[in-house]
């Protein structure tokens, strides 16, 4: 047998019984919740449409539990919010920011968490003065990251 057909949709039932599990995960994060405003009306959104990357980390697996290194992940990407002080970004860098980070589309979600997972790294290697989060760049755009050793800045887009 290949599969089997279910007139309810069970993945749609354990997402809204885990989903008071994922947002007791998430509280632990203070900017995380407040990034992802708590999961706030996720109970009215269908699982398969929903593909954050933060909500995927704060799920238990199907198999109960949390994923290896969910915990670790979520907690890196606290403490790296904190290092580039994403909160206070202006308002412009913060909602775009924010709406990546919330995004319903597991590419863009995934591609802002990279971004400050990358630069966290970059921070452990070389230092916090040495890494810039969205720096300026010509024409009034940003860049990802920039790096600057030996007084020579590298911008780096990793996504």
């Amino acid at each position: 047998m290949i599969g089997t057909f279910h007139p309810e949709d069970l993945m749609q039932k354990w997402f809204l019984r885990n989903l008071p599990k994922a947002r007791e995960v998430l509280s632990t994060f203070d900017s995380l919740n407040i990034l992802l405003n708590g999961f706030e009306n996720y109970e009215k959104k269908l699982y398969r449409e929903v593909r954050n990357v933060i909500m995927f980390l704060c799920l238990p697996s199907v198999s109960d539990g949390m994923k290896d290194g969910a915990i670790r992940r979520l907690t890196e990407l606290e403490s790296a919010i904190g290092i580039f002080e994403i909160m206070n970004l202006p308002d412009a860098k913060f909602n775009a920011f924010k709406t990546r980070l919330a995004n319903e589309d597991y590419i863009q979600s995934l591609s802002a968490a990279t971004e400050i997972e990358v630069a966290f790294a970059l921070v452990k290697k070389i230092g916090e003065n040495n890494v810039e989060l969205y720096p300026s760049i010509e024409g009034g755009r940003f860049s990802d990251i920039s790096v600057e050793i030996n007084n020579k800045k590298t911008y780096i887009n990793p996504s």
